[in-house]
């Protein structure tokens, strides 16, 4: 009887359709284990709870810390090896987590990885795809997420599943899902009452002009907040001022820190009339990264946005925390200017005063 059991549980997964995120466990005589498919497609057999995990992108790594899985790393890339956000890169240095090279997977170092042992990688399926025969050849688990190359919000809520389901945090992302949802309802009504909603992300100026076009994370997330994204072209895309000045957009984000304002001068984005708003680390990485930070993106975008008396703005540079979130706007005072101008004016009405006394002397003399 148990056999027949078995045979039916294991013929009901084999024809079962398997969609990404989706993880089914059973159980039999042997060890209990989880079949899920990742991002990739390809399905994964894992036989017990892995304890060693090496995370290979920054919104990943912050999944996991968000699940509060960070007991189990071993390895990081370096972005993530200095990321402020909960609390990460202070943990990471404390417990001598070992950086294994850079995001991008030819400066992934694979020989920091095979020295690490790890029972598990999670990897991001834009930047890592090509490590995959590496994994392969020395039979090391991989599980590839959406991670950076996540096209929408339901991407991510996927890659949340995946890691809770490993781990049984199935509760947590069931919660977390709840709040963002809530959060986006709650300031839907406040974004589409804004003046100005037709936006462009700029996320780098090296060789043209980089935008978050259609298909992005940024796109989707724009979208449900019931803004307007600009940007006429597909994926993340280099494109010159004309194009961007035919989109005609009213403000103009600059998602990235190394683009400073005398880049913006040199690449004319002056020019469109926009206003031109360079956010911080924290609202860069909020809208920029999919994953956990996205509970911080409502507010932080909306402060940055709701000012239409501005050009330039840049939210509180204190990082995010796993309790506690404030943050404030610094806005670029006039008083200065104003009373400079106030000075000015003066000045030029006691002349005026002075030389009309003067010619009236001269004329009655």
């Amino acid at each position: 009887m148990n056999k027949l059991i078995s045979i039916v549980l294991v013929t009901v997964i084999i024809l079962s359709p398997i969609t990404p995120g989706y993880i089914i466990t059973f159980a039999n005589n042997a060890p209990n284990y989880i079949l899920i498919k990742d991002a990739l497609g390809r399905t994964i057999n894992i036989t017990e709870k892995p304890l060693k995990i090496v995370s290979l992108a920054p919104s990943i790594t912050e999944e996991i810390f968000y699940l509060g899985l960070q007991k189990y790393l071993v390895g990081v890339d370096n972005t993530s090896y200095s990321d402020p956000h909960f609390g990460i890169a202070d943990y990471l240095k404390e417990n001598k987590i070992t950086p294994v090279g850079g995001y991008w997977w030819s400066t992934i170092s694979v020989e920091k990885i095979l020295s690490l042992k790890p029972d598990i990688i999670f990897a991001d399926k834009g930047a890592h795809i090509k490590l995959l025969d590496f994994f392969n050849k020395y039979n090391i688990t991989v599980v590839y997420l959406n991670a950076g190359a996540s096209k929408s919000l339901q991407d991510m809520y996927e890659d949340l599943n995946i890691l809770a389901t490993i781990y049984g945090k199935e509760q947590l992302v069931t919660d977390f899902i709840k709040k963002v949802e809530k959060n986006i309802a709650a300031y839907r009504d406040k974004f589409e009452a804004l003046k100005y909603k037709k936006i462009l992300v700029v996320v780098g100026i090296y060789n043209g002009i980089w935008v978050a076009g259609k298909s992005t994370y940024i796109d989707d997330m724009l979208s449900r907040l019931g803004l307007e994204n600009v940007a006429d072209v597909i994926g993340w895309k280099s494109v010159n001022i004309e194009k961007i000045i035919d989109w005609s957009p009213q403000v103009i984000l600059i998602a990235s820190m190394g683009v400073t304002r005398d880049i913006v001068e040199k690449s004319g984005l002056y020019k469109t009339g926009a206003q031109i708003i360079f956010l911080d680390q924290n609202t860069t990485d909020a809208l920029c990264r999919p994953g956990p930070l996205i509970i911080y993106l409502q507010s932080l975008l909306y402060k940055c946005l709701s000012s239409t008396n501005i050009t330039e703005t840049q939210s509180e540079t204190n990082t995010l925390t796993n309790t506690t979130s404030t943050q404030t706007e610094n806005t670029r005072n006039v008083t200065g200017d104003i009373g400079l101008i106030t000075l000015i004016t003066a000045i030029f009405f006691i002349i005026g005063v002075v030389t009309g006394y003067y010619i009236s002397r001269t004329k009655k003399g």
